[in-house]
């Protein structure tokens, strides 16, 4: 029984130590696994599982605030600056890698010769001070894996200027079109669209129930009851957007995005309502608007536009505010792995060079992805509960799918 139980241990502090490095359990932690990141990776004198590395540390500033849907969090968190420091040599003064980014982890897109490796990382602050950590050192051997996907310039680079880019590119649009054309999935986001056509959509006042919920005292259990109402309205929207986007990307029939701008129009209305709330709301009202930016863009007037692009500069800046400097430590924020953050990546890429901040979001989103996922752990298991594996099916395929065919690259041969 002691066996089985040194076995389970060592299983969850190898899936907690992740890609950096194989695992190793010292029974004198207080805890198994750390909510919130204590410890760099790689470790000090660990052998790495996977060439390059992904180099991260402890956040000087740990946010260790709420991640409840509806409990809203404004703690402030300071804008930081690290800077890393990567070399053969103990005192880095040959050949040296070195980098200075905004949150707490590095991706070097370069591989690493067999053999011993020195590492550290430093906080800087505002005068311009720097807070240096130990030097760690790791190893590259024999049994270390090889997988290094491109630079974000490198991907950057391949991302096409033109409209649609995000669900299909623009160069292969006619083609997709006809290879679909007796595709009855296909068919099944027109026949859903075409009804949307013959319902009009009402003002979510009129669509939620809140009979219960006017009833409750409690403030948690209320915004939770409004955000479980409100969902089911703005969800079933949400199929209805993405049909409507679809069947025009699959028809280019102009019908489809003149019934879908006019509903989304009103949709985008809610959010001064006293009965939306929430990041998942939050994030499918940027989901929809990001789809139809990049689908419709093409067809769109100037002020519809200006619409969606201050819908998705509003939400994206949110969400990345919440993400950075939190979500690269925090073992799990499962809705953001769930959905938010495959939506923020989307709106990133769909609005690069359209949007100023969302230069930022897309180099946050592709070296967060690269430094931290598919899996979050490294033994094959699926923490959350099987159970809650299926809510995280789009993030897992859609955004390899994104990376792999802008780039080139097979984000799935991850091993």
């Amino acid at each position: 029984m002691l066996t089985l139980i040194m076995a389970f241990l060592f299983t969850i502090l190898l899936s907690a130590n992740g890609y950096a490095q194989k695992g190793i359990m010292r029974l004198t932690q207080q805890t198994l696994m750390h909510e919130v990141r204590e410890t760099p990776s790689p470790l000090d004198g660990q052998h790495i599982a996977v060439n390059p590395p992904r180099f991260m540390w402890p956040d000087k500033f740990p946010h260790l605030g709420a991640v409840l849907d509806g409990v809203e969090e404004e703690d402030f968190k300071p804008e930081v600056t690290y800077r890393i420091r990567i070399a053969r040599d103990p005192e880095f003064k040959s050949e040296v890698i070195t980098a200075e980014r905004k949150w707490a982890f590095f991706n070097p897109f370069k591989l690493f010769g067999k053999g011993k490796w020195y590492w550290q990382h430093a906080y800087v602050d505002k005068d311009g001070k720097e807070e240096w950590s130990p030097v760690y050192h790791f190893y590259v051997d024999d049994q270390t894996r090889t997988f290094n996907p491109p630079s974000l310039q490198e991907v950057l680079a391949k991302l096409p200027k033109s409209h649609p880019r995000i669900l299909l590119d623009a160069n292969e649009w006619d083609n997709i079109i006809e290879r679909n054309k007796n595709n009855p999935e296909a068919q099944m986001y027109i026949t859903k669209a075409n009804k949307c056509l013959n319902h009009p959509l009402k003002h979510l006042e009129e669509e939620i129930d809140t009979t219960q919920v006017v009833k409750l005292t409690n403030i948690v259990q209320y915004r939770s009851a409004l955000i479980r109402e409100s969902r089911k309205i703005v969800d079933r929207e949400e199929a209805n957007i993405e049909a409507m986007v679809r069947a025009y990307l699959l028809t280019k029939d102009d019908v489809y995005y003149k019934e879908g701008i006019k509903r989304l129009s009103e949709i985008l209305s809610w959010k001064n309502s006293k009965y939306f709330a929430g990041d998942f709301n939050r994030s499918t009202i940027l989901s929809m608007s990001t789809s139809a930016y990049d689908a419709w863009y093409n067809l769109l007037t100037p002020e519809e536009k200006k619409l969606l692009l201050r819908t998705i500069r509003d939400n994206g800046k949110k969400f990345y505010h919440e993400y950075v400097n939190h979500l690269e430590n925090r073992i799990a924020d499962n809705h953001v792995w769930q959905m938010t953050f495959r939506i923020l990546n989307m709106a990133a890429f769909a609005t690069y060079g359209e949007l100023p901040m969302a230069s930022t979001w897309v180099d946050y989103c592709y070296n967060e992805w690269v430094s931290r996922l598919p899996g979050l752990n490294a033994d094959g298991g699926w923490h959350n509960g099987d159970s809650y594996f299926h809510v995280n099916l789009r993030t897992l395929i859609e955004v390899p799918a994104f990376y792999s065919r802008i780039s080139g690259f097979d984000f799935f041969a991850d091993p």
